[in-house]
């Protein structure tokens, strides 16, 4: 020890030599586990990576998997059945009807498309028969060579007409239904012929029995013209490049033989039968206008591009065995048409001469007027205008006839708001001026539509003011409230009274579908209201059931006078109600190899196509409430395939290749006086594994 009591030095080096050491050797062994535990590590072989899981890249909710997904679906060529069975209550049945419809199809490679569709009704008070059955039997694009194909039918169809005389025109021969067969045969686009023979028939409808059907008799086909036997023929050429767009010259003729029609051979107002021979022929040209250097490249057809114009004249000479007159025994119609466009405009002109006694078969063909008409329309990204001029007269009368102009516009203020006008004036028969005003606004509660109209005529004045407004939704659900107030003065029927509407569409669930319908009107003489609710339920893959219930009321309380010496009275008010209830069961499968979609390739993604055909009565491109479905018109994919729609107007195509598609209503099954839309060829955007809604409104005839 020191004198101060610490230990000596030596002993302290010592201890420091030994603390040295002990951590060196802490370090090595540490070392030495880390090695041991890497190397242990290294010789255990690597664990297989996890297999790999498709991700799903859409997280909303997914379709069902298509049915029949078995081995045996999956094999086979491309074929699908839909059967529906209709239990249906309405006022005016006696008990309740039934209806069972057929359709299908298959598509066999290279021998083209075959389809078929049945309508067996049983039960319907309103027939001369305990039931009644239709049927149609298409097979359509079959091959015939590397260009040319052929198209059959049997069943319930419409007399063929070439494609050139297909179109919307103002004067347009009507079509003809029959019970029969016919063909078509095409060469590309230079050449058709086509031949139909059958017995007149009624419309037909493909749907089970729609609201308060009313009978053949009642829509202006009586038995005696299902008698009439008819056979059509005709054909087609194209002169010049026969490539869509370029300048060409179309050629066509149509011959039609009616036999057992009936008419009044006798003078006396008495039913007999008689012979009717027509014939129809057209030329159409399509090019660049004489005042147009060139037209602009495009994909359109020449008249609805700037430079271009269309002009086509046809003319109509029919022959009746009964007519009495010998000046009415062969009367003959032409008119002529021509569509251009400039660098703003886009034009439709032409001038028509009928002759009274014109007659199509078993249909009347538009008769005893002349006259011509100027349609014209323009528009750019913020606003478009447009007006129609026409004058007609009768062509065996020297009267003063009728003149008829009409002008719309719109103009949109910003990106949320637009306004528009139309103003209509009539001379002559129906005299009277109508005022149309409109605004629109898109806000964050959704699209509202405020409307003021005004009716000028030789019997009154209607004024009404009224609001549409389409609620913010989801993609599955649609709410839209119509409010409005008209006043009429016209006499017999004045005072005002409220209309409102509201149109609601739901699917709260994956399987379940809600849709309603309330219109009403309410007034101090007459009240009158409609309800359509329906609900469809997914019970299967290939199962559904849909339950569908109308009503509609009206409740009237109009003085009456009762006796000379009395003043008018009002009565207790008098209720008059109608209903429609139905349940209808559907079976629908579909199996095959998908070697291809429609209008697609084998291995294309594919989507479907639905949509809803509905009468647009304010022509504003959407449906509103009280603007309810055509039922039974035919709508065309991509100028092949056919479906109608069902009683509600709505329509679908499935599956469909992804990409883009032309929609096209046939122009025969609209029902008047409603028009096609404009433009006929409407394209859609199929999206894969998801389903494209498209709407197609029928504007009202200007």
């Amino acid at each position: 020890m020191s004198r101060r009591g610490w230990p000596s030095p030596a002993p302290r080096r010592a201890a420091h030599r030994l603390t040295v050491r002990a951590r060196g050797l802490l370090v090595t062994l540490l070392g030495l586990a880390m090695a041991e535990r890497a190397w242990a590590q290294a010789a255990v072989a690597p664990a297989a990576p996890a297999p790999y899981v498709d991700r799903v890249l859409d997280d909303g909710p997914q379709p069902d998997p298509a049915p029949g997904a078995g081995a045996d679906a999956r094999s086979g060529w491309p074929r699908g059945v839909v059967m529906d069975y209709a239990l249906t209550q309405a006022t005016g049945l006696n008990a309740p009807a039934q209806s069972l419809s057929l359709r299908a199809y298959l598509e066999p490679p290279g021998y083209g498309a075959l389809s078929l569709a049945c309508l067996a009704e049983f039960g319907r008070a309103d027939r001369r028969q305990a039931g009644c059955a239709k049927a149609r039997f298409d097979w359509r694009r079959v091959p015939m060579d590397a260009d040319a194909w052929a198209d059959l039918a049997a069943g319930d169809i419409l007399a063929l007409a070439p494609d050139v005389g297909q179109g919307y025109a103002r004067v347009l021969a009507p079509p003809l239904p029959l019970t029969g067969a016919s063909a078509q045969w095409h060469r590309g686009e230079t050449a058709s012929l086509n031949l139909a023979a059958g017995r007149a028939s009624s419309p037909t409808a493909f749907s089970p029995i729609s609201a308060w059907a009313g009978s053949d008799e009642a829509a202006g086909w009586p038995l005696a013209v299902r008698r009439a036997r008819v056979v059509s023929g005709g054909g087609q050429l194209r002169l010049g490049d026969p490539s869509p767009g370029a300048t060409h010259l179309d050629l066509a003729a149509q011959l039609l033989d009616a036999r057992d029609v009936p008419a009044d051979t006798s003078g006396q107002n008495r039913p007999g039968l008689a012979r009717t021979r027509a014939v129809w022929v057209t030329a159409a040209w399509e090019g660049n206008a004489p005042w147009s250097g060139t037209a602009a490249s495009a994909e359109l057809p020449p008249a609805e591009r700037p430079g271009g114009m269309r002009v086509q004249a046809s003319l109509l000479r029919s022959q009746t065995s009964a007519a009495l007159d010998r000046a009415r025994a062969a009367p003959w119609g032409g008119w002529l048409e021509a569509d251009w466009r400039t660098e703003r405009l886009s034009h439709n002109a032409g001038v028509y001469h009928l002759q009274p006694g014109l007659q199509w078969g078993t249909a009347p063909v538009l008769a005893d007027l002349q006259g011509g008409y100027w349609r014209a329309r323009m528009q750019t990204r913020r606003w478009f205008a447009g007006w129609t001029v026409e004058a007609s007269r009768p062509t065996t009368r020297a009267t003063a006839g009728s003149r008829y102009a009409s002008a719309y516009g719109s103009w949109r203020l910003d990106a949320r708001q637009s306004v528009g006008a139309t103003v209509s004036a009539r001379d002559g028969s129906g005299r009277g001026q109508s005022l149309q005003l409109r605004w629109d606004a898109l806000s964050s509660w959704g699209q509202t539509t405020a409307r003021l109209e005004r009716l000028d005529t030789a019997v009154g004045r209607t004024q009404f003011i009224g609001a549409d407004h389409a609620w913010h939704s989801t993609t599955t659900r649609l709410l839209t409230t119509s409010l409005g107030w008209q006043h009429s003065g016209i006499a017999g029927n004045t005072g005002g009274e409220w209309s409102w509407g509201v149109l609601f569409s739901d699917a709260p669930l994956s399987r379940l579908q809600i849709d309603l319908s309330l219109t009403g009107t309410l007034g101090p003489q007459r009240r009158t209201w409609f309800a359509d609710v329906a609900a469809q339920w997914q019970l299967h893959p290939d199962w559904s059931l849909a339950l569908r219930y109308a009503r509609t009321g009206t409740i009237s309380n109009a003085p009456t006078v009762t006796s000379p010496l009395e003043t008018a009275l009002t009565p207790a008010a008098t209720s008059t109600q109608q209903h429609f209830a139905q349940v209808l069961l559907r079976f629908q499968a579909q199996a095959g190899l998908a070697v291809a979609p429609l209008g697609g390739r084998a291995g294309d993604g594919a989507g479907d196509i639905q949509g809803t055909v509905y009468l647009d009565a304010d022509a504003n491109g959407r449906q509103d409430a009280g603007e309810h479905g055509a039922a039974d018109v035919v709508v065309v994919l991509d100028g092949r395939y056919l479906t109608r729609t069902d009683g509600a107007g709505q329509f679908s195509f499935g599956p469909v290749a992804a990409g883009r598609h032309t929609l096209q209503v046939q122009t025969e099954t609209v029902p008047l006086p409603w028009a096609p839309p404009q433009p006929s060829l409407q394209t859609v955007w199929v999206p894969v594994r998801s389903v494209a809604r498209v709407p197609l409104g029928l504007p009202p005839l200007r």
